[in-house]
């Protein structure tokens, strides 16, 4: 076993009569992030790639999701909605996935917030997996 200057092992090649290429060391990592848009938003929390990043304000995509499942959080979190209540997504945070986990606060007026958390995969198909009732955030 060889090891590089870093203290990263290579193996050995077959031929001894073939030079050993010592490969630098990566200096950056890349990681898919959030849309261009996005990226201009300060965030309290750096970017954790791989995971959840830090609560950030809903947009139009976001409320998008939230309202195509809506029926189902209302049902699974077990909340009576009134009539003329709100469905206000807040705030949400995400995470890349193969498609894209978010984890969006729902505001549903005087009736407190529900909490949902939503698969979206490739082709734009969202699946509600967890909605719990909040009193506040």
């Amino acid at each position: 076993e060889i090891v590089s200057e870093s203290g990263h092992p290579w193996m050995k090649p077959a031929s001894t009569t073939m030079p050993v290429l010592e490969i630098d060391e990566p200096k950056i990592c890349v990681c898919p992030g959030p849309p261009e848009e996005l990226l201009e938003i300060e965030m309290d929390e750096p970017m954790i790639c791989g995971g959840f990043g830090g609560k950030r304000p809903a947009n139009a995509e976001v409320q998008a999701i939230a309202d195509k499942v809506k029926d189902a959080a209302v049902r699974r979190a077990n909340v009576l909605l009134m009539e003329d209540a709100e469905w206000k997504a807040v705030q949400y945070s995400c995470q890349v996935v193969a498609g894209t986990n978010y984890d969006i606060d729902v505001d549903t007026g005087n009736s407190g917030f529900v909490n949902i958390k939503v698969y979206v995969d490739l082709e734009d198909n969202a699946e509600l997996t967890t909605a719990v009732y909040k009193a506040n955030l």
